[in-house]
């Protein structure tokens, strides 16, 4: 799926003609939007308790905005790869990492990753 995302992100970037860092500034306010409208439920739906009920700490509140600064960060350098290169050699990290996650216990993941000469 994150595949056939980072395709769609580079095929709209490229039908509109703009740099991966205008393309995200004009995206990531629809994106918030949608997380400041939804997130709230899905996060009541999923363990019962309202975010808005929470009392935040200042450590808490410092780790929110890192946690924050992270994920901008990680969204920005995505859209760099992406509108430097192509989704395909995004893709490719992933692709060669796993054949290192298969372990000697797991014949399934090796036989996956034709590593298994059974």
């Amino acid at each position: 799926m994150a595949s056939n995302i980072n395709k769609l992100t580079n095929t709209i970037q490229k039908r509109l003609k703009v740099s991966s860092t205008q393309l995200l500034y004009q995206s990531a306010p629809y994106q918030a939007a949608i997380l400041f409208a939804t997130g709230p439920f899905v996060d009541q739906l999923l363990t019962n308790r309202s975010v808005f009920a929470h009392k935040y700490s200042a450590p808490v509140l410092g780790f929110i905005i890192l946690s924050c600064l992270i994920a901008v960060s990680v969204n920005f350098s995505t859209f760099l790869v992406i509108g430097t290169t192509s989704p395909v050699t995004y893709q490719m990290p992933d692709k060669e990492a796993e054949p290192l996650l298969a372990t000697k216990d797991n014949n399934d993941t090796k036989k996956a990753n034709g590593l298994s000469h059974d």
